[in-house]
């Protein structure tokens, strides 16, 4: 018991430590937020990984290398601040990671939990960044799955970059339909549910997987479906009906996810009971 509340007392001192130390992160992400509409999101993921990482497990105990990866997150934000003083989104990464390794030695007793880490990554004003690196590779992998899907149903459409066409029509797979909003979505929900139904690193890496997997196959059909609306070969019967595609794709996918994380509840309980 005493060694329990010594560990204890250390991790409380190693938060408020870091509290003080990354208040120029602190600022910076504030700053941020307040100027920038897609970095609210951020906040919603911050303000999740602080919920699940309130309480702590039976299980925790403090080791001798407990204390390694947050201090060693801490020293490598000290020099990049020094070396590299014009990168803050570099800055609060490496000041995220020593605070969320801190949290999950407090709630689940280790250095490293995925979806703790998830939910921080996610924190962070990630998305314009996704968008640029990510946003055309996915939106060509979307127009070659849409093409196939389309094909596969008796019209002769064909790929080019991210067009589809068909004899007259082209309809481009656009910047807001590549998926990178539904990617941020579909992962914060996945690492949420890693979190809630406290799944092992391997459940926790398959349902990511799964999550990219849905991603991909829900983006493909959502275009194949819209495409039926552009080319007017479907009357649009409501106005809503092309955002309602994609909200109707992402509730099948979140349902699929949750009932992933249902079935290995038992894992959970398993946990829970362990003294």
């Amino acid at each position: 018991m005493v060694a329990y509340v010594m560990a204890q007392t250390t991790l409380i001192r190693l938060i408020l430590l870091q509290l003080g130390a990354f208040w120029s992160v602190w600022l910076w992400y504030i700053g941020r937020a307040g100027n920038d509409p897609e970095a609210l999101w951020g906040l919603l993921a911050l303000t999740t990984a602080l919920f699940f990482s309130t309480g702590q497990t039976r299980k925790y105990k403090q080791t001798q290398w407990g204390l390694f990866w947050p201090i060693l997150w801490m020293l490598l934000y000290l020099l990049v601040s020094l070396y590299f003083p014009g990168f803050p989104l570099l800055h609060a990464g490496f000041a995220m990671l020593s605070v969320v390794s801190t949290l999950s030695l407090w709630r689940f007793g280790k250095p490293w939990h995925l979806g703790l880490f998830g939910l921080v990554f996610l924190a962070l004003p990630v998305i314009p960044s996704l968008q640029f690196y990510f946003g055309y590779p996915l939106r060509w992998v979307v127009a070659s799955g849409a093409s196939g899907l389309l094909t596969l149903s008796g019209l002769p459409v064909w790929q080019d970059g991210v067009y589809l066409h068909l004899a007259h029509y082209a309809v481009a797979i656009d910047a807001p339909c590549s998926g990178i909003k539904m990617l941020w979505a579909s992962s914060y929900l996945a690492c949420a549910l890693i979190c809630f139904y406290r799944l092992n690193t391997r459940q926790s890496l398959l349902l990511l997987g799964l999550s990219l997997v849905l991603l991909l196959l829900g983006n493909m059909l959502r275009a194949s479906s819209l495409f039926y609306l552009e080319t007017g070969l479907m009357p649009a019967f409501f106005p809503w009906l092309h955002e309602g595609v994609g909200v109707i794709v992402f509730i099948l996918m979140a349902l699929l996810l949750f009932w992933y994380g249902e079935k290995h509840t038992g894992s959970r309980l398993a946990e829970d009971l362990t003294p």
